[in-house]
């Protein structure tokens, strides 16, 4: 079914395919957002003809607009909003065929389209009041840490050809975020979101500003400044799908057969692309496209997180897609210095400088260990400010891939870090923003968030000659093994080995990952995997490491000691678990660093098996790393108390960054240092 949109007066229309049922969701939506505001929504059997459509007419603004409904021509094609955000799945099995939906859950689904929302000077603001605008429980959504926008601009593309009259299915292979293949070796920008959910950003100058929306420009004097606030908002309407796998560039015939497999035993499904080529100066290409393969799309995000349990209890690795089916709008008011409105744009506001622009109350150190922090920070241009998920308003930076790795190298690590250390990270941020660029956030209006879910971007704050020179000395490097970039991660502080990646993540084992010592000293002292009684030892010591020399930081990451009495240590666990009162906690499987895979936490109520190194911290206080061991103090039987005795701070996969600065100290080059934490990889020039 095709959806065409028109405005009395013009010859302007809009169209995307929909599904019948996708058609009657987004019918149900819109009738419900128009008679809030006094419009009647109604389908006609043909678009035609402009004149075929029935108009609807805002008794406030005396606006009008025709919707109607024909069948779709093959030009048109459908557009999803947006996929998981960066964690690669292992492939597996489908689940017995009895395994159904949740109940009340059809699995139908394409997605419907969503249409860019074009640029309007306004002289006022429009009659539509943030009052009447409908925000329902199933419209709002969590979001991951620094994902503040969701499903914008880019658009998606339907590869795969349209069903066949007398013959099955085809599964439909969408892109969220074309990636144009580079035909040559060039330095590709990328857009960071720098805040989102905000209720005003101000933004100032030293330089001339120049404020675009629509047709209009705006110039502001050196030194003024300019804020934007959200008015007559409305947010995005969510639905969910369900990942269950990845796969990579050259498993397409793999992806394809194991969605069918799905699709033969009921289940709706899609293929989502993303990533893509990247040509090399030599003429090599290396190819980052991810193909993943979705079920179905649930109203209520509880509801396919349900689902998604059913398939985790059948042993299927899965994740939950946050996707929007109607993109947010708002129109931003500017408000000048003096706190008058000076004019109004729809959604979309551009802001450009010749000097670096300023913008307040920026949060920072945002994830798993937010810091709570504001501050001010200044950015190159354009900035960009849109309308959010929320209806709220974010800032986004677009800048060339160097520039974003400058931003990067001061506020991931110590700005005193030896220089081959500070090349090191400068080699590893670049090799993770390319090998996930058009990935991480596929169906966002921007590529990377500027908090720790993806990495940490200040700006041009912090930058120093020092760090700049690091990113100038490796420009275009990055690790590549078997022709293929690496996923470079890296953390705080190891605590004297790295972790294998498949243990921490549920991601294929992948060699350039493997977990590696860090001793320098009596290496053999230390024979990993270790036994119980050999990661006691371990842990209630400081051996000599690379990590572990005071030099490269506060010792309080490297070794750590975290006691809660029997009271606050029931209190955490039941914040996350219903177990009543814990009588135990037991580890029952480590990675080969010795870091906990697998705890079990016995309480009076209820035993609960908690998996996967980042949720297993979580639950127990927040600890700094998942290597511990756990001593449980008691009397008459009963627990008294529960020590924690820890290693490192971060997942421990990949390049340990006090590692790095330890290696630095001792004279070895930022070749080498790589090569320590990234098994077989070389680094290699992706442009000059």
């Amino acid at each position: 079914m095709n959806l065409s949109v028109f405005k009395c007066g013009t010859n302007s229309r809009r169209s995307v395919t929909l599904t019948f049922f996708e058609l009657l969701t987004v019918k149900n939506r819109l009738a419900q957002s128009l008679s809030i505001i006094g419009l009647t929504f109604s389908l006609c059997s043909c678009a035609s003809r402009p004149e075929s459509a029935e108009s609807v007419i805002s008794p406030q603004s005396g606006q009008s607009a025709l919707i109607s409904a024909c069948p779709a021509t093959p030009a048109e094609t459908a557009r999803p909003v947006e996929t998981p955000a960066c964690v690669a799945e292992p492939n597996a099995p489908p689940p017995a065929p009895n395994v159904p939906p949740p109940a009340g859950e059809a699995a139908t689904i394409g997605t419907p389209a969503q249409e860019s929302p074009t640029q309007v000077a306004l002289t006022q603001e429009p009659a539509i009041q943030e009052s009447q605008i409908p925000v329902s429980g199933d419209q709002k959504s969590e979001t991951q840490a620094g994902e503040a926008v969701q499903g914008g601009e880019g658009s998606a593309e339907t590869i795969a050809a349209p069903e066949k009259i007398g013959e099955a299915a085809t599964i439909p292979i969408v892109e969220p975020k074309k990636v144009e293949p580079r035909k040559e070796p060039v330095e590709p920008p990328v857009r960071v979101l720098i805040l989102g959910n905000a209720q005003s950003i101000k933004v100032r100058s030293e330089g001339e500003l120049v404020v675009s929306f629509g047709d209009e420009l705006m110039r502001l004097q050196p030194g003024s400044s300019i804020q934007f606030k959200p008015r007559s908002a409305r947010v995005s309407v969510r639905m969910y799908p369900v990942g269950v796998a990845t796969f990579t560039a050259s498993e397409y015939e793999k992806a394809m057969e194991y969605a069918e497999k799905w699709r033969e035993d009921g289940y709706t499904v899609r293929v989502m692309k993303a990533g893509g080529p990247i040509v090399r100066p030599d003429g090599t290409t290396a190819d980052t496209t991810v193909y993943w393969v979705a079920l179905g799309s649930f109203k209520e995000k509880k509801t396919a997180q349900e689902f998604r349990q059913k398939l985790l209890d059948r042993g299927v690795s899965c994740w939950v897609i946050d996707e929007s089916v109607i993109a947010p709008r708002a129109n931003i008011e500017l408000v000048d210095e003096t706190g008058n409105p000076r004019a109004y744009a729809d959604s979309r506001v551009i802001i450009g400088s010749k000097a670096p622009i300023k913008i307040a109350n920026v949060p920072f150190g945002t994830g798993f260990w937010s810091s709570g922090n504001f501050e001010d920070r200044s950015y190159l241009s354009p900035l960009e400010i849109i309308a959010d998920e929320k209806g709220t308003l974010a800032a986004i930076n677009e800048v060339t891939l160097e520039e974003y790795v400058k931003g990067i190298v001061p506020v991931e690590i110590r700005l005193s870090a030896p220089d081959e250390a500070l090349k090191a990270q400068a080699v590893a941020a670049r090799t993770e923003a390319m090998a996930k660029l058009g990935i991480q956030h596929a169906f966002d209006p921007y590529d990377f968030c500027a908090s720790q879910h993806c990495q940490e971007f200040g700006g041009l704050q912090r930058r120093t000659v020092r760090t700049d020179a690091a990113a100038d000395a490796t420009r275009g490097e990055a690790l590549m093994s078997g022709g293929s970039l690496i996923d470079a991660v890296y953390s705080a502080n190891c605590g004297g080995h790295t972790e294998n990646n498949d243990s921490v993540w549920s991601s294929r084992p992948n060699a350039a990952l493997r977990g590696v010592a860090e001793l320098y000293s009596n290496p053999d002292r230390f024979q990993f995997p270790l036994t119980q009684s050999q990661l006691s030892k371990w842990l209630k010591q400081t051996p000599r490491s690379y990590c572990g020399d005071p030099r490269t930081g506060d010792m309080g990451n490297f070794r750590w000691k975290v006691k809660y009495t029997a009271a606050e240590m029931t209190e955490i666990a039941n914040k996350s678990l219903n177990v009543g009162t814990v009588k135990d906690i037991r580890v029952l499987r480590r990675g080969v660093s010795g870091r906990a895979l697998c705890v079990q936490v016995v309480g009076s109520r209820n035993t609960v098996t908690v998996t996967k190194e980042l949720e297993i911290r979580r639950v127990l206080g927040k600890l700094k790393s998942s290597m511990f061991i756990v001593e449980v103090k008691r009397s008459g039987g009963k627990p008294v108390s529960f020590t924690f005795y820890g290693g490192g701070w971060g997942h421990g996969v990949g390049m340990c960054q006090a590692g790095a600065e330890g290696m630095g100290l001792r004279g070895f080059n930022y070749h080498e240092i790589l090569k320590h934490y990234f098994s077989g990889a070389e680094i290699k020039k992706l442009y000059d």
